[in-house]
């Protein structure tokens, strides 16, 4: 039974994949409604929570049927012992008859006892005792199953008895009842947790130390990072440090190299909201692109970002004269992109 109602609870799952995947596309077919499921493609199916929506969707429905089976296993099994299967067909049978006939009880007891006579009622036959009275090898596997659970047991209740023990040692014969115990944790724990201790603190340590070199390491790399360098790429600082670096070229008056330094920081911002994956091989057209892509549904950030890859490429390439002015300009249109993106749905898509 178990067999077959796993074979059906499968060929259900099947089913119920079936019609979940392709139902936001029928959706769209038939209402020319764009879902985020529809539009996901393969990775609506590849997606975990989708086995687990088919799975729990199954499960859902098939469920009765696993219960009505097990009803009809578990009455079957008693009516081996009580035999109510056979009064429940004697009822079924002789119910409605009754009803129209009367039938003499010598000759109903006689077609009674004549029935329980049959082969299919040997379940009332003892079965036989001794030698040959060996129980099946399904049974003898699953009483060695069972022992060797309670052996298992059994060991791992004694080796916690005797944990507790060693970890909480006392002497009864010399503790008056009622007061505290005399001896407490073994020495060898002390140990221990002294060991634990001492680890986790050079853990912190070690993690403290870090963070600290890699802070000074960045420090170190904005001071000796060159804005007039052609091999710069936006992984180099984070977006705080680029802003920084724009502003002292600001103050230093030179805003070419202030503008560079602004857009490399919003890079490093979009590649941190994993809008962008940052690569100094990639051109500001490939990434253009590529945010295009993964932000579909801000078509003005996509706008602001694609007049600032103008802006600068204009001012760094076409060796344009670049105004205070222009700066400013330029940091407005990465904030406004920065403030449409930032939104949760811009997180999401």
């Amino acid at each position: 039974m178990l067999a077959i109602l796993t074979l059906l609870y499968l060929l259900a799952a099947v089913n119920v994949a079936m019609v979940l995947a392709v139902l936001p596309q029928l959706v769209r077919m038939l209402t020319g409604y764009e879902s985020t499921f529809s539009r996901s493609g393969l990775y609506y199916v590849a997606n975990p929570l989708f086995a687990m929506l088919v799975f729990t969707v199954t499960w859902i429905a098939f469920d009765p049927v696993v219960q009505a089976a097990y009803a009809v296993r578990c009455f079957r099994g008693e009516s081996m012992e009580t035999g109510e299967d056979l009064r429940v067909a004697l009822r079924q049978k002789y119910s409605s008859l009754c009803l129209w006939f009367a039938v003499p009880p010598a000759e109903l007891e006689r077609s009674v006892r004549q029935a329980m006579q049959s082969p299919e009622y040997d379940w009332r036959i003892p079965p036989p005792t001794g030698s040959a009275a060996r129980p099946s090898w399904l049974v003898s596997f699953a009483d060695r199953i069972l022992g060797g659970v309670r052996s298992i047991s059994r060991i791992i209740g004694d080796g916690l008895d005797r944990l507790f023990k060693w970890l909480f040692p006392r002497d009864i014969s010399i503790t008056p009842a009622g007061a505290p115990p005399a001896v407490g944790l073994h020495w060898s724990l002390y140990v221990l947790i002294g060991v634990v201790v001492a680890l986790v603190a050079w853990i912190a340590w070690r993690k403290l130390r870090s963070l600290r070199v890699k802070s000074e390491a960045a420090s170190g790399a904005a001071a000796t990072i060159r804005l007039d360098a052609e091999d710069l790429s936006a992984d180099r600082l984070p977006e705080e440090r680029w802003n920084e670096l724009g502003e002292q070229s600001l103050r230093e008056g030179n805003p070419r190299f202030a503008l560079r330094a602004f857009y490399l920081g919003s890079l490093a911002w979009l590649g941190r909201r994993e809008l962008l994956a940052i690569d100094a091989g990639k051109t500001n057209r490939e990434y253009e692109l590529e945010l295009r892509r993964r932000a579909r549904a801000f078509p003005e950030a996509r706008g602001l970002f694609g007049a600032s890859v103008a802006a600068f490429e204009r001012a760094w390439y076409g060796m344009h004269e670049v105004a205070p002015e222009d700066v400013d300009e330029f940091r407005r249109r990465i904030e406004e992109m920065k403030s449409i993106l930032a939104a949760p749905e811009g997180v999401a898509a």
